[in-house]
């Protein structure tokens, strides 16, 4: 919204002959056109937020609202709006007026008691980004009210929901050529490169960043939740000890991140570092997508989800790796209900079951009774004799059924052994020996 400085009357010149009359001012007034000497124009003023329109609160409790049948509704159109007080322009305290955003899809919301540019188009108020009165992207409220000169200590009323102001979120160390986004909470992208060689500085000595100063290097780092330099393994820091101090991004002391990297190499920490890893991939460096979290969850609603690797594919965990299938699509029978409900290995036209380790062990220990039982019955044969009521002993028989009779019972105590102690399968039917 323009405006124009009040008049500077000593640059005004006097008029030499009698008393002045108003037509007089006014006629001299005319020959200096606007701005008058000492005045200057101003296209864009500052305007201090008063209201934020985010919610249904906020646009009914500062009417802005429509009404149908009767009834009163918020009115969405002026969702994203603004109530300002204009810090030049403003016949006090109850002048305030409504600004809608200067761009439809990018906007950067205030917060109340910050400062906003304000600018007329076509007959129409738009307000665009902060001003930036104490260098931080949290919160850059004003220390008295430039809406008001007249009353400085005059305290707007604030928000139902109160911002909590914190001093510890800070933005992002930039490098030359880098555009950076900082969020109020922590959050930052950042659009840049690893050409820059960057040095930590701790004390007073400093140490030079490894695989960094390197040419056609663009990255893009995304990262949510602002790690504490405090916590870090090496180069620590306190917030409270730097004022306004920029963090550096630490994809393993911050909560959520995602490094896009073309040539450059990442100190990510894993939780696992498998055979695969430690045989082939050294270090994280090169073109790479890396993401770190708590938790990271990938959901196809609909189709499929892909993986896939000219070299290999590498899965680890410190507990449990389990590939499921719905089990509404398996049936009790050997066949699943739905032919896509198997779950395939080494092929997607593989057709051999996986046998399950007890029930197959189950199976073997029967067939060892079956035989067991079979030699216990040898042990005690005889052949035909002359002389009735004495039988002649198979020595042989018997003494090669003792052994094999043996020899199962010593098997059957070592059946677990081919068992895996990591891998487990399900939806097995299990045998059914001896009519159990």
């Amino acid at each position: 919204m323009s405006y124009l400085d009040p008049p500077d009357a000593r640059n005004v010149s006097p008029i030499s002959e009698g008393v002045a009359s108003v037509k007089d001012i006014h006629k001299e007034l005319k020959k200096y056109g606007t701005p008058l000497p000492g005045q200057r124009f101003y296209e864009l003023e500052p305007a201090k937020v008063l209201a934020v329109y985010l919610d249904e609160n906020a646009l009914i409790s500062n009417k802005a609202v429509t009404v149908r049948d009767n009834k009163i509704y918020p009115d969405y159109s002026k969702y994203g709006w603004v109530k300002v007080r204009m810090a030049k322009k403003n016949s006090g305290i109850s002048d305030q007026i409504e600004v809608r955003p200067l761009d439809s899809n990018i906007k950067e919301y205030p917060r109340p008691g910050e400062y906003v540019i304000v600018a007329t188009y076509f007959d129409k108020k738009y307000y665009t980004q902060k001003l930036n009165l104490k260098n931080s992207v949290n919160l850059n409220k004003a220390d008295r009210n430039h809406s008001l000169p007249m009353q400085p200590f005059h305290v707007d009323d604030e928000p139902r929901y109160q911002f909590v102001k914190n001093s510890n979120i800070r933005q992002i160390q930039a490098f030359e050529g880098d555009i950076t986004f900082n969020g109020r909470f922590g959050q930052s992208i950042r659009f840049g490169s690893n050409i820059t060689k960057v040095y930590k500085l701790e004390g007073e000595s400093s140490e030079e960043i490894p695989d960094m100063g390197e040419s056609d290097s663009p990255n893009i780092i995304i990262r949510a939740g602002q790690g504490d330099p405090s916590k870090l393994s090496e180069f620590k820091w306190k917030l409270d000890d730097f004022p306004n101090r920029p963090v550096f991004e630490d994809i393993n002391n911050d909560d959520s991140s995602i490094w896009i990297t073309t040539n450059q190499t990442v100190p990510l920490k894993e939780e696992v570092y498998g055979k695969l890893r430690n045989r082939f991939v050294p270090k994280l460096d090169g073109k790479q997508i890396i993401l770190n979290s708590d938790r990271i969850v990938f959901n196809a609603k609909k189709s499929q989800v892909l993986i896939s690797a000219n070299e290999a594919v590498d899965i680890s965990a410190n507990q449990m790796i389990s590939l499921q299938l719905n089990q509404d699509n398996v049936s009790d029978g050997l066949s699943p209900n739905n032919p896509a409900g198997k779950l395939k290995l080494g092929d997607l036209d593989a057709t051999e079951p996986v046998l399950g380790g007890d029930h197959t062990m189950k199976l073997i220990a029967s067939l060892m009774d079956i035989i067991k039982e079979f030699a216990n019955n040898l042990i005690p044969a005889t052949g035909i004799t002359t002389f009735p009521g004495n039988g002649v002993p198979l020595s042989q028989v018997n003494i090669a059924a003792g052994a094999l009779a043996s020899a199962l019972e010593t098997l059957k105590g070592r059946l677990d052994e081919p068992k895996s102690r990591s891998v487990n399968v399900a939806h097995i039917i299990g045998p059914k020996v001896g009519g159990k």
